[in-house]
């Protein structure tokens, strides 16, 4: 139990990590942006890293504010 509970907080901070390090870098040359009706932007294409998921995440933690998912393979 300890251990399924260090190895989502590896996660959790793994995946903060990478999303504080994407918005420092800023939008890169080539970008387009895209504006929604909500006010959020899109950025084409995305910016970071993004990886595909597969069918069965097996951890998913959503930060307290409820801007940020990350999810655990």
């Amino acid at each position: 139990m300890l251990r399924r509970i260090t190895v989502a907080g590896l996660c959790l901070a793994t995946g903060i990590f990478a999303r504080v390090i994407a918005a420092q870098a800023g939008p890169q040359a080539g970008t387009r942006t895209i504006n929604l009706s909500t006010g959020r932007i899109l950025q084409a294409p995305a910016p970071g890293i993004p990886q595909k998921t597969n069918s069965f995440p097996s951890a998913v933690a959503l930060s307290p504010d409820g801007r940020y998912l990350v999810m655990c393979h």
